[in-house]
């Protein structure tokens, strides 16, 4: 099978050692406030870039290629990435940050908010998955067929069809552009082997005491949203707020109404913010 074509990287970020290796990690802006964005599956840190355009005159915007993604070399692992966000938060101050989690990273966002609620001011979740203990919605990605595809050294299928899911769909042909080089990055290690796994179940979700903002695309899947509106119902206090005219990935889609959301909930204080109502 011939190897995919290099894709050019912008020079814009540095390695932090971590167990296993090494992982990428950006950041820009210099205030006192921190936001921490954790990509989702099969993307990488470029996918924050309209954030790191907008953000980093009220908050430091760190992104990273979390382990198993992009130019990180340190082996996939969920549970290891807790710790990945120790050693990021160790090496910028080690201050309470505010915490993005993207699709699948809301897992890791939930899971590192419950375990170091200390760490951690408010937690912003974009279209994050259905929980483990949440029968509302069928898991969405075929993951055991990517898995079937990537221990036969099929990886081109596997990028193949992930763009055509409905998760990675974007009419705009410059954002279609951005996510089929970040897909064409991805290696598939997680998805070779037996991947170690980050339960949340009612236990996590309780834990969760700090302000908490749930961001979903108008157009995303109706499993997502779903997924968004029973997780906000488990959470005490948290809202969801409706992107509109744009998908699952709408903080690239619709940028400037995202980071509107983002600027808001950032610089509101905790009783405006506990009443964020969507658009």
């Amino acid at each position: 099978m011939s190897q995919p074509t290099p894709v050019a990287w912008p020079d814009t970020a540095s390695a932090l050692p971590v167990e296993g290796g090494s992982v990428v990690v950006r950041a820009t802006g210099s205030a006192v406030e921190t936001l921490v964005c954790l990509h989702g599956w099969t993307l990488d840190h470029s996918v924050w870039d309209p954030q790191h355009d907008a953000l980093s005159d009220i908050a430091t915007v760190i992104s990273m290629d979390r382990r198993g993604f992009g130019r990180s070399s340190a082996p996939a692992s969920l549970p290891r990435e807790l710790d990945d966000l120790r050693a990021i938060l160790a090496r910028h101050g080690d201050q309470p940050v505010w915490l993005l989690g993207q699709s699948q990273s809301a897992r890791i966002a939930l899971a590192f908010a419950a375990r170091h609620p200390d760490r951690v001011h408010g937690l912003i979740l974009q279209a994050p998955p259905a929980m483990d203990d949440d029968a509302v919605v069928a898991p969405e990605i075929p993951y055991a067929r990517f898995k079937h595809l990537a221990d036969r050294d099929e990886m081109e299928q596997v990028r193949q069809e992930w763009l055509a899911h409905p998760l990675m769909h974007s009419p705009t042909p410059a954002i279609a552009a951005k996510l089929a080089a970040m897909v064409q990055r991805y290696r598939g290690t997680d998805l070779r082997g037996n991947a170690d796994c980050l339960r949340l179940d009612a236990l996590v979700l309780a834990a969760i005491a700090c302000p908490t903002l749930i961001v979903v695309g108008a157009y995303d899947t109706g499993a997502r949203i779903l997924a968004a509106q029973a997780l906000a119902a488990r959470i005490d206090g948290a809202t969801v707020q409706i992107v509109p005219d744009a998908g699952h990935l709408c903080n690239l889609e619709a940028p400037d109404h995202f980071n509107t959301i983002l600027r808001r909930f950032l610089t509101q204080d905790e009783t405006q913010r506990s009443i964020i109502q969507a658009d």
